[in-house]
């Protein structure tokens, strides 16, 4: 079974989700990454294309 992990930022728009996805990329044999926001914000999830680790297809969390 894996274990669940939950990356918290304000306003999960940039580290939060970076991290998530990392870990789903490279770790996604032991672990189901989230991430989420204390605030609300509504950003462009697709404009965050600093790796090939593609994000684009996730709902933001608050």
């Amino acid at each position: 079974m894996k274990q669940k992990v939950l990356f918290i930022c304000t306003h999960n728009s940039a580290w939060s989700q970076m991290a998530e996805g990392l870990m789903n990329h490279v770790m996604s044999d032991r672990y189901e990454a989230y991430s989420a926001g204390t605030y609300g914000a509504n950003y462009d999830k697709t404009d965050r294309d600093s790796s090939s680790i593609d994000c684009s297809n996730r709902e933001f969390n608050l």
